[in-house]
């Protein structure tokens, strides 16, 4: 299992979760949507 580190923010009404190790970016409109979408984007990175 990887780790990674994860800031989250929320801009203009929508969060952003930012991977520090590799720089990709999930938004949702709720944090576990802007994760799940981070998670997603890391998989097929």
């Amino acid at each position: 299992m990887n780790f990674y580190t994860v800031v989250l923010r929320k801009n203009s009404g929508y969060w952003v979760a930012l991977c520090l190790e590799n720089g990709i970016v999930g938004q949702g409109n709720i944090q576990e949507d802007a994760i799940n979408k981070l998670k997603e984007a890391i998989e097929s990175f």
